[in-house]
Order: C-alpha cells, then structure tokens, then sequence
C-alpha cells in the first residue's frame, strides 16, 4: 500500500519492485495521472481515490505487508496521530510501515535562505493549518 501516492511514481517503482500494490490519494486530478502512467507502462497497479484517513475503512483493515509512504507526504497532515492508527490498521500481522520522509526541521526552514538561518513555520503539530494562496507549483508549467 502506497499511502498519498500523488501520480503514483513511486508505486510504479515498487510495482517494478515485485510488489502487488496499491496506491491511495485523495486528488482524483492525481490518481488519473497515476492511472495513466500505469496504462502506458503496462504495470498492474491499483489506484484508488480516497481521504488517507478512510484508507482502512475503504481497502479493509489487515490487507497489507508493507504501507509505504513517501517523501513530503506527512507535513500536510493534520494530525500523524490518526494517521499512524490508519496505518496500524492497513497492517497485516507482521507487516511493516516503510516511511521515506525528511526530517521535520526541513519543513520548518525559511525556503528564502537569506543570510539568517531560522524557522518560518512550526516545527510541532498546530490545531490550526497554516495556509497558503498562491499560484506557485513545484512542476515546471506556463500555467498558474
């Protein structure tokens, strides 16, 4: 199971692998892509849109070896605490959680990296979201 897998290019790794897997993202835009990746490679994975919170809810608690998840997917959750339950729940005896993610501090640096290192953003969970309204994208485009 690949938890937030975005457009699913790290699941079709793992596929490549020798894994039977699964990927889950709550972007219908993204899983089409995942979808379409897939159908051009040949690879059979599954993908399915879905709030990563509902994840054992809609695939079944206990079906999975291994959840995997990947680099910049825990820091736009609200809270790790229901997402590791979700994890433990997707978790066949024995399996195993892989997490591929960087160290929180990376997300709490000023990106600007003027001539002062400091925190921008909190380092701790906050029960409020910090938000963000722009048109930036980290995909190169011509479009906002």
């Amino acid at each position: 199971m690949h938890l937030q897998c975005h457009i699913g290019t790290d699941t079709l790794s793992l596929a490549r692998l020798g894994a039977r897997v699964t990927g889950l993202d709550f972007s219908a835009n993204a899983i089409d892509e995942a979808r379409g990746l897939v159908a051009d490679t040949g690879d059979d994975v599954d993908f399915v849109v879905a709030d990563v919170y509902d994840a054992a809810a809609v695939l079944g608690p206990g079906t999975f070896d291994l959840v995997y998840t990947g680099v910049g997917a825990l820091c736009w959750l609200p809270s790790v605490d229901r997402w590791a339950a979700v994890v433990a729940d997707l978790l066949a005896p024995g399996g195993s959680l892989h997490l591929r993610e960087g160290h929180p501090i990376l997300w709490s640096m000023d990106e600007r990296l003027d001539d002062d290192l400091h925190l921008r953003f909190p380092y701790f969970e906050q029960e409020q979201p910090l938000e963000w309204d722009d048109d930036s994208t980290y995909v190169e485009t011509t479009r906002p």
